[in-house]
């Protein structure tokens, strides 16, 4: 297994390997509910699977991000605010923007009730109360901030307070009143935990993983799958999933996969912006097919699905890839949005020195051109 590298340009096989599976988990979710909006064949066993592994995927996805927050200690406040805020609000408004625009010809694809039934654009339901695939993209500017705002305090205070809210979740406690209570609304209160353990927690979580030998891996991934065989209403469940995951990534990067989930994993922005629209895209093609329900198709459909969404997906950014503003914002943007905002004033405005920046490359990089 790998062991920690500081180096310039390094990656970790594992996070990118953790990153891969997440995302076609992510891929696989959309596919089981879109098909199931449209009547087409599913499995209760890809079910199952999206069950089991629900406790993995987005705390693992916030996790991971806060593992590389770090390296924003030693940046100016302004760059802070471009790269780790005002960038993912760009591309929130750049990719509602195109989902709404795709949505408007679905209509001709999919058929008018069909359409209206997978459609994710509207402002106030879906964009406003965050009740979209999008909500990612509003979620980690808010993390970075609360990152930003507490990072001068012990680790304990922001743990404590993320950690209490991810409890009132969880067991149950709190429930988000009437309009509030939305996936992505309810997901920033419940996953910010997860988030700031990746932040406060960075060597230690990197440290551990890096220790894992394929025993203990094993031992890791199958304590988890005892556990929710055992106990699959079971809460606190992420606190087994999050570390199975990285487990799994340790053992599967050993193994023939590893081009396959380092792929994923490296290109989880475009696949990330995109999935939504592909599978419906391909769901289109299933309903004018018309295939059975048979066990067989069960599994055939949302498989296929989920392989020919990746596939177009891959496509899609291949060709569109050289467009930088589709996946970075411009700095003249940027420069336009910071324009009214003091450099060096309140929360953002204090600058502050880690003498151990991670060099390993961030879930949702903004080079030229994204990977």
């Amino acid at each position: 297994m790998q062991q920690i590298d500081t180096r310039a340009g390094t990656r970790l096989d594992w996070i990118d390997g953790a990153k891969g599976i997440a995302i076609a988990l992510v891929v696989l979710v959309h596919v089981q509910y879109i098909l199931s909006l449209l009547d087409l064949p599913t499995s209760s066993t890809y079910w199952t699977l999206l069950d089991a592994t629900s406790p993995m995927r987005m705390p693992g996805f916030f996790l991971i991000s806060g593992l590389f927050v770090h390296r924003f200690l030693s940046t100016p406040s302004e760059t802070f605010q471009r790269k780790r805020v005002l960038s993912f609000l760009y591309l929130f408004g750049v990719w509602a923007a195109i989902t709404l625009a795709v949505e408007r010809l679905w209509p001709f694809w999919l058929g008018a009730d069909e359409a209206a039934t997978v459609a994710r654009s509207d402002l106030g339901i879906h964009f406003l109360r965050l009740e979209t695939p999008l909500w990612y993209l509003v979620a980690l500017p808010a993390f970075h901030l609360l990152w930003w705002g507490t990072r001068r305090l012990p680790a304990a205070v922001p743990l404590a307070a993320t950690g209490v809210a991810w409890l009132a979740i969880d067991l149950g406690w709190l429930e988000l009143p009437g309009l509030w209570n939305s996936t992505g609304l309810r997901g920033m209160v419940q996953f910010a935990f997860f988030f700031m353990v990746g932040a406060r927690l960075s060597t230690s979580v990197r440290a551990a993983v890096s220790r894992l030998r394929p025993l203990s891996a094993l031992a890791v991934l199958g304590a988890w799958v005892a556990y929710w065989g055992f106990v699959p209403e079971g809460r606190l469940t992420p606190l087994l999933a999050v570390p199975a995951l990285f487990a799994a990534a340790s053992l599967l990067t050993a193994t023939r996969l590893r081009p396959w989930l380092l792929l994923l994993g490296r290109r989880t922005l475009p696949l990330y912006l995109m999935n939504w629209l592909a599978v419906s895209a391909i769901a289109g093609a299933w309903l004018r097919i018309d295939p059975p329900s048979t066990p067989v198709m069960q599994y055939v459909v949302p498989g296929v699905t989920l392989v020919a969404a990746v596939g177009l997906m891959t496509a899609v950014w291949q060709v569109t890839r050289r467009i930088d503003w589709l996946y970075v914002m411009p700095h003249e943007v940027g420069d336009f949005l910071l324009s009214g905002t003091t450099r060096e004033s309140g929360v953002l405005g204090e600058s502050g020195r880690n003498p151990e920046v991670l060099s390993v490359h961030a879930p949702f990089p903004a080079p030229a051109v994204p990977r």
